[in-house]
């Protein structure tokens, strides 16, 4: 209803001025919600009476329909009649809005929802010709995928003038076939030719493009995972390493998928995983890419081999210099095209594509600059394999389908050797004849074989690209000379009729003719003097101790080797066979009660179980305790106690080793309970021993037998309580309490329970007596020996360690950074409380340094020379000479994953916490403040020692320094690397290069010496 409608604006622009009357006084009144005005019944527009038409009824091809002149009654479902005469500004729009075509016959009228058709008509243009200016972006494509018509680009001439960007064209294959943007390609065509048509009246001109479409694979490049990252579980996809996806992943662009690569700088690696359900021969491999070196008015072409290196499967795929990426002009302002996506196809050759995965790497490494002296790479959209619908020429070094060997590498083997190439001279034939790749070496051959070769081994594989090749040898069988025990099985000694044998943790080391060794040898037969074999069923009923033997046969040749068990006569409770407390006694003889904090896990100790994840009071909370409730038959007097138990101290710098642990830091023993209750005395030299952990082991379940006390046990039951009191960081920073398996009572060898102390000496000095700055206190490896009236204990444990002022020094106590010779006392303490003392000296921060010049080296394979500390360097290296800080040679040109320098150090002693100190310089210049910067180590190297894996903070740098006049090559700085344990005698120390930092370009660092200092 029009009046109404008017109505209802006068008064808006009333209250309009109301409110801007109000909002110019000071006092704002609060807002309120006008109300919406709602329709009555039947205000609905039901028709249009045409009282005249527009003025303009007739039109050329490409005007646009104007209502001028146009009145008409607007007719009301309710009768409202109000208005009347309505001209072509109060309609609501017209249909089509557009330039009108000579299809066009009539124009739809919009008012207030209603349509009403007027007819027209429009003169068709004179068409004179049409033209592609520019064909689309995408002419390549995978069967399946939808066209893309972006980039495309149409011009048609007419009469009246040319239409720059015509979007009225049809297109057609030769076959009539129409297709639209987003149609799915779902027919194979290597030459697809496409026509695009623009009609006007009569006169139809057209113009032609042609994309191909193959069957095969496709990857788009923006379908990635982060390095490192869980693999998705598509089929195909992309990996990105070498800097931040969120840095080279695009998605403000044209492009054929979602995104697209961009941004890539040197050492950026693009692996494209394909997966295919089958073989597919002579495929086309191509990249889908665009230049970005802006030129006049187009991009310009960018040869692939300057930027990128490419590899199938590992295989380096030979790049030719006439592979480029085609530049092509800009697109046309408001074609929807941007020139960073000017896709063209960048075919790299045919290839063979085997079933499964295939990785094809491309890896950036370098840049071409523009006109703007802008260093430039590609941007990357996709990879395709491709297989077309007729079969085309073969590229050089296609397929190779034999290898023709000239010279023979060595063929004739012991048993237990591995296959070595070095020596073979071959040609390559190739399915398409190309002959070029003769006189090839074994650098180019990968073993397939690998492997110790076994007696009834004949041939050898070897492989070359794609062709696997066999070679005769002939391996002579090794001869077994001796066995010998590597390590004693974890259980030793056994309760007379109790226990069964258990072989856990044995292994057995076989030595053969040819200077091997197979170390963990299986198939051996354990036996004992009657020659009966011993089984998880053995038990041994007889106190005393046993000798077993350990057979191997091998061939015709049989050797042995001897391990002895001890059978005492006692009594043994398990752990794990606990009573959770509150419970009823269980009717069992012995029993574990078990209250506090405490886990049970099950078949991982001696037994059924174990208890671990003990813990000391706090917070109100009960401590874990353990209460062995052990029946026996008779009394026994200055009976062993002993628990089965495990270290828990692992360190993360040598995992093949578990750390000592200190007992009476963990443990409190009660013997018997209310009046009668007694706590055991236990001395420092308790210890929960630390094992090597054999391969495949469990590192928390290596039990040793750890003997804290004597004392006389009743007849009857007898409680013995033990308490965690207490928990010790470990080497890896972690707290912990070790492990509990089973206690132990039997008789002890030598009683000294009322015998007078007579003197006290070490044996052996702890494994280190030597500290770096900051290490923590151990005490392993000493062995004191206590002398009684009429006894001797060659290996006593009940002795505490102090200082001349009577201070505890106990595993793991810090010994500060102070420089000094400390004097510590074993004191042991008898019946009558004699005290008997003997000394030991540990060196803290001694001073002392090892030193290692980087070019004092061994090259790589050569014989190790006198000299007690070199450097043995492999891979790519370079010597300079008279560069280093004491004007000797240096180390550089590292190459990543491939330089590794091995460091062999020589020390006297072992030491605690020594400083690994290495002399090198950073090669991140500032050349406008005349300096280096930092380089972060980590991004360098990896270190090891003895082959174990060190952890490096990633705060550790190699400093960079001002010049100071030097070169800025050879800004030496001393750096602080981590401290290490070494060993007595030769320790081997790995730095190897695992990256390179960017300046200018890719640099890792010089090295001039490696110093261990404690």
């Amino acid at each position: 209803m029009r009046s109404s409608k008017k109505w209802i604006s006068i008064a808006a622009i009333l209250i309009a001025c109301v409110i801007s009357l109000i909002a110019c006084s000071p006092v704002t009144p609060e807002r309120t919600e006008k109300p919406d005005k709602k329709a009555t019944d039947g205000d609905v527009c039901i028709d249009l009476v045409i009282n005249r038409m527009p003025t303009k009824l007739d039109y050329n091809e490409g005007e646009r329909f104007k209502p001028t002149g146009l009145l008409f009654d607007a007719v009301y479902e309710n009768g409202f009649d109000e208005d009347k005469n309505l001209t072509g500004g109060d309609l609501d729009g017209w249909n089509p809005s557009r330039p009108l075509t000579a299809s066009d016959t009539k124009v739809k009228l919009i008012f207030e929802g209603f349509e009403k058709e007027i007819d027209i008509r429009v003169k068709p243009k004179t068409l004179l010709g049409v033209e592609i200016t520019r064909e689309p972006d995408i002419r390549s494509y995978s069967l399946g995928d939808k066209l893309d018509l972006s980039g495309l680009v149409v011009k048609a001439s007419y009469e009246e003038g040319d239409n720059l960007n015509e979007l009225n064209y049809v297109i057609t294959d030769g076959d009539g076939k129409e297709y639209k943007n987003g149609d799915v390609l779902d027919t194979p065509s290597n030459n697809l030719k496409l026509t695009v048509s623009v009609t006007s009246g009569e006169t139809t001109f057209s113009d032609e493009f042609v994309i191909s479409v193959y069957s095969g694979l496709s990857v788009q490049a923006e379908d990635y995972v982060d390095a490192n990252a869980e693999k998705p579980t598509d089929r195909s996809y992309t990996v990105i390493t070498g800097k931040k996806v969120s840095e080279v992943v695009k998605t403000d662009a044209t492009f054929t998928g979602t995104g697209y690569i961009g941004s890539i700088d040197k050492g950026t690696k693009i692996e494209f995983n394909i997966y295919s359900e089958y073989e597919i021969l002579n495929a086309d491999l191509v990249l889908i890419a665009s230049s970005t070196c802006q030129g006049n008015g187009k991009m310009e072409d960018m040869k692939v081999n300057d930027m990128f290196k490419a590899s199938i499967n590992g295989e380096e795929i030979y790049l030719d210099d006439d592979i480029i990426i085609e530049g092509k002009p800009y697109p046309e302002a408001g074609s929807g095209g941007n020139k960073w996506t000017n896709w063209a196809d960048v075919p790299f050759g045919k290839i063979d594509i085997e079933p499964g995965f295939s990785k094809v790497l491309v890896e950036c490494i370098g840049a071409v600059r523009d006109t703007s002296n802008y260093p430039r790479t590609p941007n990357i959209d996709r990879l395709d394999i491709r297989v077309g619908d007729e079969s085309g020429e073969v590229t050089r070094g296609d397929y190779c389908t034999d290898i023709t060997i000239k010279t023979m590498p060595k063929t004739e083997y012991k048993e237990g050797a591995s296959f070595d190439p070095t020596g073979i001279v071959f040609d390559a034939v190739y399915r398409n004849g190309y002959d070029g790749d003769v006189d090839l070496g074994a650098d180019k051959i990968t073993v397939i074989t690998n492997g110790p070769l076994t007696a009834d081994t004949t041939e050898v594989t070897v492989k070359f690209k794609n062709h696997e090749h066999k070679i005769a040898v002939t391996v002579v069988p090794k001869q077994l000379v001796s066995i010998e025990i590597a390590r004693l099985p974890d259980i030793i000694s056994y309760p007379a009729g109790g226990g069964t044998f258990s072989s856990a943790g044995l292994r057995v080391t076989a030595v053969y003719d040819n200077d091997t060794d197979e170390e963990n040898v299986q198939g051996y037969v354990i036996t004992d003097a009657e020659g009966n074999v011993c089984t998880s069923e053995t038990v041994f009923t007889e106190a005393g101790e046993v000798v077993l033997t350990v057979s191997l046969t091998v061939g015709e040749i049989t050797k042995t080797a001897t391990f002895t068990v001890t059978v005492f006569d006692g009594i043994t409770v398990q752990a794990e066979a606990i009573l959770a407390s509150g419970d009823p006694v269980p009717t069992d003889a012995s029993y574990t009660v078990l209250s506090g904090a405490g886990k049970t896990n099950a078949a991982s100790g001696s037994g059924a179980g174990c208890v671990d994840s003990l813990a000391i009071a706090k917070d109100g909370n009960a401590a874990s305790k353990l209460e062995f409730y052990v029946y026996s038959q008779a009394a026994m007097q200055n009976a062993e106690i002993a628990f089965t138990m495990s270290s828990t101290n692992k360190s993360d710098r040598n995992t093949s080793v578990m750390g000592d642990m200190q007992f009476n830091r963990m443990f409190k023993v009660t013997v018997g309970e209310g009046d009668g209750a007694k706590v055991l005395s236990i001395g420092d030299g308790v210890i929960v021993k630390g094992r090597e952990v054999p391969n495949g082991a469990s590192p928390w379940f290596l039990w040793t037998d750890v003997v804290v006390g004597r004392t006389d046990i009743a007849q009857g039951f007898n409680k013995i309580t033990l308490d965690c009191i207490g928990e010790i960081v470990g080497d890896d920073g972690y707290t912990r309490v070790a492990n509990v398996d089973c206690l132990t009572l039997r008789p002890s060898g030598v009683d000294i329970s009322s015998k007078a102390l007579q003197s006290v000496e070490i044996v052996e000095n702890p494994t280190y007596v030597y500290y770096g700055a900051g290490a923590t206190f151990t005490h392993s490896g000493l062995r004191v020996k206590a002398v009684y009236d009429g006894a001797t204990v060659d290996n006593a444990f009940d002795y505490f360690i102090k200082d001349a002022d009577g201070n505890r020094y106990g595993m793991g106590d810090a010994l500060g950074s102070d420089k000094r010779d400390l004097e510590l006392f074993v004191e042991m303490t008898d019946f009558a409380g004699t005290v008997k003392k003997a000394p030991f000296t540990v060196h803290v921060n001694s001073g002392n340094a090892i030193k290692v010049e980087a070019e004092a080296f061994l090259a790589s394979g050569a014989e190790a020379p006198t000299d007690a500390s070199y450097t043995a360097i492999k891979g790519k290296y370079k010597k300079e000479t008279g560069k280093g800080v004491d004007k000797t040679d240096i180390i550089g040109d590292f190459t990543k994953n491939d330089t590794v320098l091995d460091f062999y150090v020589y020390s006297d002693k072992a030491v605690k916490g020594a400083q690994i100190v290495l002399t090198a310089a950073s090669l991140i210049r500032d050349k406008t403040n005349n300096c280096t910067k930092d380089s972060p180590f980590n991004a360098i190297f990896s270190l090891a020692i003895n082959d174990v894996t060190v952890k490096v903070g990633d705060d550790v740098v190699i400093a960079g320094r001002a010049s100071n006049g030097d070169s800025l090559w050879f800004c030496w700085t001393e750096n602080n690397i981590v401290k290490l344990d070494l060993r007595a005698g030769m320790n081997k120390i790995t730095f190897k290069c695992i990256g390179t930092i960017m300046d200018d370009m890719a640099r890792t660092t010089n090295v001039d010496k490696l110093e261990v200092r404690f």
